[in-house]
């Protein structure tokens, strides 16, 4: 296993394995800390390495949607990967508006945090800086 991207610790990271290309997600979940993993494409890592925006956004709705999660249960594969990386910005935004509202601000808040951003911008449907 080799380290590909790794930012911050407590942060998602990825490895190059033996199958390919892999995702470590961490969440925290009360007092449980687990680690899912899933697979990825060169294309995704590429934007995780040169968008910064994108891979808080990623990592807030992952986070908020596998909280509950048995990582032995994680599907290895999820849509976001493409749509939240691939989309144009209008398309993600509208992902994480939606994402936002199913979590009650969970995303929101969790993004703003990691991207040092106000949440009334994000709020209002300003999820990516346009200055």
């Amino acid at each position: 296993m080799m380290v590909v991207l790794k930012r911050n610790p407590y942060e998602p990271f990825v490895t190059q394995e033996d199958d390919g290309l892999v995702y470590h997600l961490p969440v925290e979940s009360g007092f449980s800390s687990k680690r899912l993993k899933f697979s990825i494409s060169e294309e995704d890592v590429a934007v995780l390495k040169t968008d910064n925006a994108r891979f808080y956004f990623l990592f807030a709705v992952l986070h908020q949607k596998y909280q509950m999660q048995n990582p032995a249960l994680a599907p290895g594969t999820d849509p976001y990967f493409g749509s939240i990386l691939r989309l144009p910005p209008a398309d993600v935004t509208a992902i994480l508006d939606a994402a936002d509202v199913e979590s009650r601000g969970a995303v929101r808040h969790m993004a703003c945090k990691l991207l040092g951003r106000n949440s009334d911008e994000m709020g209002k449907g300003r999820w990516f800086e346009t200055t």
